[in-house]
């Protein structure tokens, strides 16, 4: 693969790991925000029957999201280091890495 074509596509590797990892930060961070009322209302109903979340269950789903959300940014964080250095120097190891670790994600 010619010089350009493998940086261009080594650059949109790193930019297609910032959209999730704002997702993820949003996850961990704004999870009981305006962003998930729809997402919050829809689980109250599934799990609840009720049109809010519990009091009681507020602090878990809390924290919950709040692994889930470092979850996804630690994973795109992983993801975008390892194009920036690795994958950008060609090393191969980087490649399996970014693959096994996307499919086993």
């Amino acid at each position: 693969m010619k010089d350009t074509a493998f940086h261009r596509w080594q650059r949109w590797l790193t930019f297609a790991n910032v959209p999730p990892l704002l997702i993820g930060l949003a996850v961990a961070l704004a999870n009981d925000s305006v962003l998930f009322a729809f997402y919050n209302t829809q689980s109250a109903a599934v799990f609840f029957e009720a049109t809010t979340l519990p009091d009681a269950v507020v602090p878990l789903y809390r924290w919950l999201f709040a692994i889930i959300g470092a979850s996804i940014v630690g994973f795109h964080t992983l993801m975008i280091m390892l194009s920036e250095y690795a994958f950008r120097k060609r090393e191969r190891w980087a490649y399996h890495a970014m693959w096994l670790g996307l499919l086993s994600w």
